[in-house]
């Protein structure tokens, strides 16, 4: 699957491509085993931060403020009361995501001191937090550095 970004340089829009890759700001792993596999809050930061992808190793759980860059928001909707003003989130277009999954964040709670982790919810845009030993889906992430 080949994904594209836009790097804005001066005025000038340059385009790359990438396989099992997307990236805009961030750059985002895309490979089947974010669909597919689940992991502790602990194992998924494990595997991230020993994730080696093309030549790259700073890779990372995403932070809720990383998960919300690949949303796109629209914020008025039309119904038959008039328009109403809220936020719509869409995920990316990524080739392999649970359509149905909770991804982690590395984002944790004070709740139960530190046990529990955000993570988010792909069908309802929503975040929750949870006990780090459950299972979830995970994708990493890294800083763009084009």
């Amino acid at each position: 699957m080949k994904i594209r970004t836009k790097l804005m340089v001066g005025m000038l829009f340059v385009v790359f491509a990438f396989n099992n890759l997307f990236a805009d700001s961030l750059i985002w792993q895309d490979e089947a085993i974010n669909k597919n596999t689940t992991m502790t809050h602990k194992q998924a930061s494990e595997y991230c931060k020993n994730l080696r992808l093309y030549e790259v190793d700073d890779w990372h759980l995403p932070s809720m403020d990383e998960f919300d860059e690949v949303y796109t928001r629209t914020t008025t909707k039309t119904s038959k009361f008039g328009n109403i003003k809220r936020d719509v989130k869409h995920h990316h277009k990524f080739k392999y995501l649970n359509a149905n999954g909770d991804y982690w964040s590395s984002d944790t709670t004070w709740r139960n001191f530190g046990y529990w982790a955000y993570f988010l919810h792909i069908k309802s845009y929503a975040y929750f937090y949870g006990d780090k030993k459950l299972k979830k889906n995970f994708r990493c992430v890294r800083n763009s550095v084009f």
